[in-house]
């Protein structure tokens, strides 16, 4: 892939995220006040997307340091950025609304919404060079996956239209996302072959 097309691809899953800024804008600009209409599901939605996040974040470390597609790493870095940016957003939303950014103990296991296990992570992390990036991809792009699915599931039930609005932007650009780490997949075929 030519520097160019990495460059356009980033800049493209970026603006889908809705992150995508100019030199002159700030990347962490505070969210708009949410509106005081939000129910259990935005709620929900909020508190698990963060620690999901938290997750990607912890893979495209891995990524950063273990990656040998300069692609591969571009996309981590960019996911990185876009998944920090996010999080404040949603703890900025959830302290509006005066509610906790975790779901109590015993809700987290009865929600529906899947976490990537981190024994999974954890097996990626110990992978040998020859396994470690097609581990990683095929892990990424379930655990991406599953944010788009739980995106979905709050526009379909949410009721804040900032965060379904914001939901609509996950489902879009981690569906992206998910095209692009099979791509990457496809590419090492053709390494290996």
């Amino acid at each position: 892939m030519t520097r160019l097309a990495l460059a356009l691809l980033t800049a493209g899953l970026l603006a889908a995220a809705g992150c995508a800024s100019t030199p002159h804008q700030h990347q962490h600009q505070a969210p708009a006040a949410a509106t005081a209409e939000f129910n259990a599901q935005d709620v929900m939605f909020l508190q698990m997307m963060i620690p999901h996040h938290g997750q990607g974040v912890q893979l495209a470390d891995l990524a950063a340091r273990r990656a040998t597609q300069p692609g591969v790493r571009t996309l981590a870095a960019a996911i990185k950025s876009t998944e920090l940016t996010e999080v404040d957003t949603m703890k900025s939303w959830l302290t509006q609304w005066k509610q906790p950014l975790a779901m109590s103990g015993s809700m987290s296991g009865h929600t529906g919404m899947t976490a990537t296990d981190q024994s999974f992570i954890d097996e990626v992390a110990k992978a040998g060079d020859q396994d470690f990036e097609r581990r990683f991809l095929d892990l990424l792009s379930g655990h991406q996956g599953n944010a788009a699915e739980m995106a979905r599931e709050e526009v379909k039930s949410g009721q804040s239209k900032q965060v379904k609005d914001f939901a609509d932007r996950i489902d879009k650009s981690r569906t992206a996302q998910v095209k692009q780490l099979l791509t990457f997949t496809g590419e090492l075929g053709t390494q290996s072959g």
